[in-house]
């Protein structure tokens, strides 16, 4: 690309003319009406699942739509699809998990009129699934297998002292489990099972697509990490925004909107806890740290390793 600017310039240099076609920014004055909308930024995609193929293509009257992986064609979705900038394609559960996959749009009119996504996305499975049963109170927790490692896929909810129902309901508690303080989230785990540490996190985290380069970073990361952990068309997880709540008053936050997991991890430089938000307003996941007194959160256990 410099090489052509110069070889422009000194063409224009030496003719003495400005000619409008030796201007390098007009690359970018007209954008292609051929784009690709979705999946186009790396969002991860779960087998069995529904993937609304999306793009812009004002000349074309039929599509075809082609699965690459590593640049090369591994499924021939569709052949002939009229262009309404929309395609739903149901994901084969027999696709290999991988994290080089491309979706490929051609007009069937024009060769020379494709676009592809900018990002290479990954496909996952969707977990396998078992239950645990709390020979404490008798409750059964459903579980599912992420990255190797077994996640309680419900909120906690055994009722000991340091725990509470949102806005003191009974009915909250049996819906999405109880609040807890970092304390009795670290006391109160059945045997076998504990908190999962930062660390754990960030393994779960790369495994559903969240870049290397962002795992140790504060705030939201990952494109869709956290829908997969929320959504039903996810992987298993099946979070439920709990809200959180100020032990010292009480008072009660963002039921339906906000889900808040403590991990097991202190920061000493700040005196805090390693925590994780999901939101109802975001499909990434924040990573951040919070005062371990007078908060309530919901905890997630993950089972020791065997």
């Amino acid at each position: 690309m410099r090489a052509d600017r110069y070889n422009c310039f000194l063409v224009c240099f030496l003719t003495g003319l400005f000619m409008p076609g030796c201007d390098y920014e007009s690359d970018n004055v007209n954008e292609s009406p051929h784009t690709l909308i979705f999946p186009n930024d790396g969002e991860t995609q779960v087998q069995g699942t529904t993937c609304q193929v999306e793009w812009t293509d004002e000349q074309s009257s039929t599509m075809r739509i082609r699965l690459l992986r590593s640049g090369r064609i591994c499924t021939y979705i569709a052949e002939q699809v009229p262009n309404t900038s929309k395609f739903s394609w149901d994901i084969p559960d027999t696709l290999t998990e991988g994290n080089d996959y491309t979706i490929k749009v051609l007009s069937n009119e024009d060769d020379f009129l494709y676009f592809e996504s900018e990002r290479p996305f990954k496909i996952l499975k969707q977990g396998d699934t078992s239950s645990f049963t709390d020979t404490r109170d008798g409750q059964v927790y459903k579980t599912v297998k992420l990255a190797g490692r077994w996640w309680m896929a419900e909120n906690f909810n055994y009722d000991t002292d340091g725990s509470w129902c949102y806005g003191g309901i009974n009915s909250n508690c049996s819906a999405y489990g109880r609040l807890y303080t970092i304390t009795t989230a670290l006391d109160a785990c059945p045997p076998g099972w504990h908190l999962p540490t930062d660390d754990e996190w960030q393994t779960l985290e790369a495994y559903l697509g969240i870049p290397i380069k962002d795992i140790n970073t504060t705030g939201l990361r990952g494109i869709n990490a956290g829908y997969l952990l929320t959504s039903e068309d996810g992987l298993g997880f099946l979070a439920k925004f709990a809200g959180y709540m100020n032990t010292r008053y009480p008072m009660y936050y963002s039921l339906n909107q906000t889900a808040c997991f403590w991990t097991s991890t202190y920061d000493a430089p700040s005196r805090e806890y390693w925590v994780r938000q999901l939101s109802s307003n975001s499909a990434k996941i924040e990573r951040n740290r919070s005062a371990a007194n007078y908060n309530g959160f919901s905890v997630r256990y993950i089972k020791d390793q065997e």
